[in-house]
């Protein structure tokens, strides 16, 4: 079979990568909006902890949405097609894989903290309260979108930063 031009141009393990991820969180955060529906028509049905009421998950299922699975989607079909378009491979090659899993990690984290409504409630583990961690990890802010704490908002734009520097890189190189 003849091989397809330009597909040693991509690297089809991190366009995998980015593409399971995006199908995980596709699994996980629908599970959370099951969990809202769940609750919101039969109120005693789960144990009344703070951080499984409907308040806490329904920033936690938009932002998965929106990030995890639409996000992580997009960077997937990113580094599919970029290198296509401008007929080179990418730049930094292995800087895709550390943004794929710094974006990841940092959506894990965001997630987390938007269900404990901050980083001092996770159950049974005492953490300092110090001004720098309360700007960065502090509760609920009460938007529907865009909800994660500064902290993951910085991480975030890092990934978009890192992707970007990539991006042009790869641009440069062209013929």
């Amino acid at each position: 079979m003849p091989e397809r031009p330009g597909t040693d141009l991509e690297s089809p393990s991190l366009v995998r990568l980015w593409l399971f991820t995006a199908f995980l969180w596709a699994l996980a955060v629908p599970a959370v909006g099951t969990l809202i529906s769940f609750q919101m028509h039969h109120p005693d049905l789960l144990p009344h902890e703070p951080w499984l009421s409907a308040g806490r998950l329904l920033p936690v299922y938009s932002n998965g949405i929106v990030f995890g699975v639409i996000g992580t989607i997009a960077y997937g079909l990113y580094f599919f097609l970029f290198p296509r378009l401008c007929g080179v491979p990418m730049a930094w090659g292995g800087l895709g894989w550390l943004t794929c899993l710094l974006w990841n990690v940092a959506l894990m984290i965001g997630c987390a903290l938007l269900a404990l409504n901050g980083y001092r409630n996770v159950p049974g583990v005492p953490l300092p309260q110090t001004p720098w961690m309360d700007w960065l990890f502090p509760g609920n802010q009460g938007w529907q979108g865009g909800e994660f704490p500064p902290g993951v908002d910085i991480l975030l734009t890092l990934c978009f930063l890192l992707t970007t520097v990539q991006g042009l890189l790869t641009a440069l190189r062209r013929q």
